[in-house]
């Protein structure tokens, strides 16, 4: 199990009437199929927290080889309402 943070670009997230920072965790069961790929369609940047970690899957630069800036993250995290 992990959990999906997501920074959704700024018109999408007022077009959803979300805020800018979301995040959604696999044990929700809508967020198994398609409502995780709506939702980080939408996103510039998607991080993923499972127990080995933090690592992104999706940002402007090579998600495989970024890291993750923790401070940054965590800002993020804080920020982040449950969907």
């Amino acid at each position: 199990m992990y959990d999906v943070y997501c920074e959704l670009h700024e018109g999408s997230a007022q077009q959803l009437g979300l805020p800018r920072y979301v995040c959604y965790s696999t044990t929700n069961p809508y967020f198994t199929d398609r409502g995780s790929w709506w939702l980080i369609s939408r996103a510039e940047r998607t991080w993923v927290q499972d127990e080995t970690g933090i690592r992104f899957i999706k940002n402007m630069q090579n998600p495989k080889t970024t890291p993750v800036d923790m401070t940054e993250f965590m800002t993020v995290k804080l920020k982040s309402m449950s969907v």
